[in-house]
């Protein structure tokens, strides 16, 4: 691994073996992203906007070709949809088409209790050690 980062926007050589460098560095990287992202929103909101007063999803400008995406999500009340289909005398397979049914379970072991009960039990915590993985995490650097 390079002992160095060059910073492309600033040009800048910060030493990685410098905790301080690198914590002013990505301070101010944090700051910049911060600047573009709410830059990126408000040239995306004047292109909505020019879409809109053009009447068309798509711009053919001189500098590039700009979609705009759909603007509204439709979020839908599946239940009284279903319900009110089905009284309006719809036929069930065409119902199913439209509302589709989604199972979904989902479990969550609480890491500080399976530690509590390995701790109290060599039974348990094998069978925790069993069913169980560690897997490497990108960390998460804070600055302020």
């Amino acid at each position: 691994m390079s002992e160095e980062l060059v910073l492309r926007h600033t040009g800048e050589i910060v030493s990685l073996d410098d905790e301080n460098e690198c914590a002013a560095a990505l301070r101010s990287l944090r700051d910049h992203k911060r600047e573009i992202d709410e830059a990126i929103s408000i040239l995306s909101d004047a292109l909505v906007q020019a879409s809109e007063r053009h009447g068309s999803k798509t711009l053919h400008l001189a500098a590039a070709k700009v979609t705009v995406a759909a603007t509204t999500k439709t979020l839908f009340d599946a239940d009284a949809l279903e319900h009110d289909l089905r009284e309006a005398g719809m036929p069930e397979d065409r119902i199913r088409q439209i509302v589709k049914e989604e199972v979904t379970v989902s479990r969550k072991v609480v890491a500080g209790e399976a530690k509590r009960a390995a701790a109290a039990s060599a039974v348990y915590r094998n069978i925790i050690e069993q069913h169980s993985t560690v897997v490497a995490v990108i960390p998460q650097v804070t600055v302020k």
